[in-house]
């Protein structure tokens, strides 16, 4: 197969397997062994290759899958549900059960529960969509250079074996990419609803947002009116004063 009808191809193994720089010499050739440099730059052609293409192809596949399963997503991670007053979204906290840490040799902590806040509330300017978490955008690979592909059958064997195995690399590094994403998108969304629901025990302090009334700005080519500036100025924080804590809501079933 030419190098011409490849590059619209670089996505599907067979091709990429049979790539090379015109008509692979048969027979007489089979047993003609390239130098070892060429041989290397050829190995690391056809890995790079196959990887890129292998990842291309696996996040086009997923984001496919995502798109039929649109609807779902959206109602699980609804994060217009969860925005606070003025914009803004909530801090993600993360909760341990049975904590057991060693403080000395002498001396062990334990604790039923733990909660940390690993990302800290901000302004945004839309709701964040499990898209951004999710969706895989990675182009199809650029064509080699004519000098790295094959030109017999012996490097065609060495050029067939390197794409494959870069491109199973490609798929798993896809794979283990969006596996990531997921797990990031699970985390952050339950860090949120956590934040809230210990909101309403006042186990866990609001975002304050101070509001300062511009009036009019601007100038002759650029006008704003009742412009306003929105600022936190005091991060939601854990309260340990189990004074002002509340009773969990009860929801009826």
């Amino acid at each position: 197969m030419n190098t011409h009808t490849l590059q619209e191809n670089l996505c599907n193994l067979d091709d990429l397997q049979q790539m090379s720089a015109g008509p692979v010499k048969e027979k007489e050739e089979m047993t003609k062994l390239t130098s070892p440099v060429r041989e290397q730059a050829m190995q690391e052609t056809a890995l790079s290759l196959g990887a890129q293409a292998g990842l291309s192809l696996r996040a086009k596949k997923i984001d496919s899958i995502l798109e039929q399963q649109t609807k779902q997503l959206s109602q699980a991670f609804n994060f217009n549900l969860l925005l606070l007053d003025h914009n803004v979204l909530p801090p993600v906290l993360i909760e341990n059960h049975g904590e057991l840490n060693l403080d000395s040799d002498d001396a062990i902590r334990l604790s039923d529960r733990t909660y940390k806040i690993l990302k800290q509330a901000r302004f945004v300017t839309t709701p964040p969509s499990w898209r951004e978490y999710l969706w895989l955008s990675y182009k199809n690979p650029e064509m080699p250079q004519v000098f790295f592909l094959p030109t017999n059958a012996m490097e065609q064997k060495i050029w067939s074996k390197y794409v494959t195995r870069g491109w199973e690399e490609g798929v798993r590094q896809a794979d283990t990419i969006f596996a990531e994403n997921l797990a990031r998108l699970k985390q952050e969304y339950q860090g949120m609803v956590l934040y809230r629901n210990l909101l309403t025990q006042g186990m866990v302090s609001p975002p304050f947002v101070a509001r300062s009334e511009l009036g009019v700005t601007g100038d002759s080519s650029n006008l704003r009116i009742n412009d306003q500036v929105l600022r936190i100025t005091a991060l939601p924080a854990l309260q340990p004063n189990t004074q002002v804590w509340k009773p969990a809501p009860v929801v009826n079933r």
